[in-house]
C-alpha cells in the first residue's frame, strides 16, 4: 500500500477543495475520494493508528506518482507537523495557499454564520476572540478568524522537521484567482508528474447562507437528537439526508459582515504587520498586494 508523498495543509477558505476537485481528474495524482482525512489533528482518529489511516484512505492507490491528501485545517493545528514526522522521510511534499488573513477571517466567519454556530457579528467576534477559543477545542475550532492568519508561526513548526525546498506556497488572490492554469501546470511540476491539460473552471464551496439558521445549527453542530440518529440511521443514509437538507437549506444570497474597505485595511496592520514581514522573508513572496485592497479579486 503506497504511502502519501504530499499534502495540502491549508490554508483554511482559501479554495482548497477546488484545487482538489481539479487535480483529481489527473492520472498520475492519487486523492481519496474523502478530501479531508483529519487523521493527524484529531487525537481519536490518530490513536486508531497509520495502519488504519492507511486502509481507510488510500488503499486505491496504485501507480500513480503522487499519492497525497488535501487537509486545510493540518496548518493550524499544532500537534500534526510533529505527528507528520514520526510516519514520513524529510521527502515528504507540502502545498500552501495562503490568503489576506482579514478576508480569510471574514470568510471563516460567514461559514460559521452559515452553519449556525456564531450569533455574534464579525467585530464582537474578533473582540472576543482570544477569550472564545480558551474555552475548549470545539471554540478553537470554529471562532479562530484572526488566530488562523497566523500564516508564520504556524509555518515555523513544519520547518522543525521538513526542509522548506519541499513547500510550495501560493498566494491565493494571486495563484488562485488570477491565474489558475499557470498554478496547476506548477503544482503538477512540483509534484513531479507529467503535465497534462484538467479542467480548471471547477468552483467548489462558493458561499451561501441558510434560508433557516436553526436548521444549519441542527444539522452542523453536535446535539442529544444527532447522537440518537446516528445510532439508528445508518451513515449513508445520514448523508443523504443531511446533504438534501443543505440544499433544501441553501439561499442564493451571501451574508457579509458590515465592515469597510478601510477598517479590513487597519485590521491587517494591526494584527498582522509584523506577522507577513517575516513571512514574506520566510517565503520569498511579495505580499505588498494584500494592503491594496483595491486590487484583491473577490
Amino acid at each position: 500500500m503506497k504511502k502519501p508523498n504530499f499534502y495540502c495543509i491549508g490554508t483554511q477558505k482559501a479554495a482548497t477543495t477546488t484545487l482538489h476537485n481539479i487535480l483529481k481528474n489527473h492520472s498520475q495524482i492519487f486523492l481519496p475520494n474523502n478530501k479531508e482525512a483529519h487523521f493527524f489533528d484529531r487525537k481519536e482518529r490518530y490513536q486508531r493508528g497509520f495502519d488504519w489511516y492507511l486502509k481507510r484512505f488510500f488503499v486505491g492507490a496504485q501507480t500513480e506518482k503522487a499519492v497525497g491528501s488535501f487537509t486545510p485545517e493540518y496548518i493550524f493545528f499544532p500537534d500534526v507537523a510533529k505527528r507528520m514526522n514520526l510516519h514520513f522521510e524529510d521527502d515528504l511534499k507540502f502545498i500552501v495557499v495562503l490568503r489576506h488573513p482579514i478576508e480569510r477571517a471574514i470568510s471563516h466567519y460567514r461559514m460559521s454564520r452559515v452553519r449556525g454556530f456564531e450569533p455574534l457579528s464579525f467585530k464582537e467576534a474578533i473582540d472576543r476572540e482570544k477569550r472564545r477559543i480558551k474555552k475548549g477545542d470545539w471554540e478553537f475550532n470554529h471562532f479562530s478568524y484572526l488566530t488562523r492568519g497566523y500564516y508564520y508561526q504556524q509555518l515555523k513548526r513544519y520547518l522543525k522537521f521538513f526542509p522548506i525546498e519541499n513547500f510550495l506556497f501560493l498566494v491565493f488572490e494571486e495563484d488562485i484567482i488570477k491565474n489558475i492554469d499557470e498554478t496547476i501546470v506548477r503544482i503538477q511540476n512540483f509534484l513531479g508528474c507529467e503535465v497534462e491539460s484538467l479542467d480548471t473552471t471547477v468552483k467548489s464551496n462558493t458561499a451561501k447562507s441558510p434560508k433557516f439558521f436553526y436548521l444549519n445549527h441542527l444539522l452542523y453542530k453536535d446535539s442529544f437528537l444527532k447522537s440518537v440518529f446516528k445510532y439508528l440511521v445508518p451513515i449513508r443514509t445520514r448523508k443523504k439526508i443531511k446533504q438534501g437538507l443543505k440544499d433544501i437549506n441553501r439561499s442564493d444570497k451571501v451574508e457579509d459582515p458590515d465592515i469597510t474597505t478601510e477598517e479590513k485595511s487597519r485590521l491587517l496592520e494591526l494584527y498582522y504587520d509584523e506577522e507577513i514581514n517575516k513571512l514574506e522573508k520566510l517565503t520569498r513572496l511579495n505580499l505588498r498586494l494584500w494592503y491594496q485592497m483595491e486590487n484583491l479579486v473577490r
